[in-house]
């Protein structure tokens, strides 16, 4: 049983959405909503790697993945390869044991490669 509070989806999504919107505009904050997001990441039993079916199993992986898929741009505008690294390494589940598309992944490993060269 998770002793842990796990806000409801609808709003961590709020905070997704803050977090894309910072992303985006190269904002400082960014990285603090990151680390809330972060926090609720720790307590979805859906997720790497235990991966339980649980009854927001679906909703919970897109969140997860698009977190990753955010926080990866965020450490391409950093310019930050061990945050980039670590990152994809946890988005990478996403994209092979979820069932997900490799090819989108190469295009974020390219988009890193052109802004640190």
């Amino acid at each position: 049983m998770n002793v842990f509070y796990v806000p409801p989806l609808p709003m961590i999504e709020q905070v997704l959405n803050e977090f894309k919107s910072l992303v985006l505009s190269e904002s400082g904050l960014a990285e603090a909503r990151l680390d809330v997001l972060k926090e609720a990441l720790i307590n979805l039993d859906s997720l790497p790697p235990l991966c339980l079916p649980t009854a927001n199993c679906v909703e919970e992986r897109r969140f997860a993945k698009e977190v990753f898929e955010y926080a990866v741009i965020l450490s391409i505008h950093l310019g930050d390869r061990e945050k980039f690294q670590r990152f994809m390494s946890c988005l990478k589940p996403y994209y092979t044991n979820l069932s997900m598309s490799v090819d989108e992944l190469a295009v974020v490993v390219a988009s890193f490669h052109e802004r640190c060269s």
